[in-house]
């Protein structure tokens, strides 16, 4: 991706329960889930390793290096031109899910080919793909998404449950998402769709929190990360999640 503009990404007020929804709550609370997330990266494989150095093309740019670095729980990516962009992954299901900084980042998704790599990006309504010579051009979704799911956390340590109203719509071949709260709403009006699996960025609090929802008959499958501030080290950290869902 040479070059990231503002997604279009509304959101309604963030409260207590959106708050701890996302896992954006106290330093305790951030604490107790930093020591989970880590315990849990020692147990959790990843079915696909991305790791590695490719030369990618795409729309305006060729053969840019984009370095691919395992950092244990997700992965760093680096497009090396004059001045380098960085974005943020997770391997889910075979694939690994990107976003860019920030709350007003954007999305993709990866798939290995071989040695190669193959990627797709949503900016201001247009998809944009890069790959690596010879790697196949990653096709958008032929699934329907569509419709209205309850979506529930998986609970890691001491970590608060909570529950939200997904609702997936598609006009005009593009999907938007509505991740409807107690206290709130967080709509995606931009959202990547490639085989089974639909990512979506949610901006909370300045920063983008990134959801992969798989879709498994009338089951949704999530992972979902975030960049937050480790509160022992002082240093950031991605916390990463997971959730699942039904349709309602």
């Amino acid at each position: 991706m040479k070059k990231f503009c503002e997604i279009k990404l509304v959101s309604a007020i963030v409260t207590t329960a959106l708050v701890a929804a996302c896992g954006l709550g106290s330093a305790s609370d951030e604490s107790r889930q930093s020591n989970s997330l880590r315990q849990a990266g020692k147990t959790s494989g990843k079915s696909c390793d991305f790791s590695g150095s490719y030369k990618v093309s795409g729309e305006g740019y060729e053969n840019v290096t984009l370095k691919i670095k395992d950092e244990g729980n997700h992965y760093t990516l680096e497009w090396l031109y004059p001045e380098s962009e960085r974005a943020t992954g997770v391997e889910f299901s075979g694939y690994l899910i990107a976003s860019t900084p920030g709350e007003n980042g954007i999305v993709g998704i990866y798939e290995k080919d071989g040695g190669r790599i193959t990627g797709l990006w949503l900016e201001d309504g247009e998809y944009l793909s890069e790959s690596s010579k010879g790697a196949r051009t990653l096709k958008t979704s032929g699934h329907d998404f569509s419709g209205t799911y309850v979506v529930h956390s998986n609970q890691v340590g001491d970590e608060e449950a909570y529950t939200y109203g997904l609702t997936i719509e598609k006009n005009s071949g593009l999907y938007s998402a509505t991740a409807a709260y107690e206290d709130g709403s967080l709509v995606s009006d931009e959202v990547v769709a490639v085989d089974n699996i639909i990512v979506v960025g949610y901006p909370v609090d300045g920063r983008l929190v990134t959801h992969a929802y798989k879709l498994n008959g009338s089951r949704l499958d999530c992972k979902f990360f975030y960049p937050r501030p480790d509160y022992q080290t002082g240093l950031e950290e991605l916390f990463v999640g997971t959730e699942i869902g039904e349709k309602d």
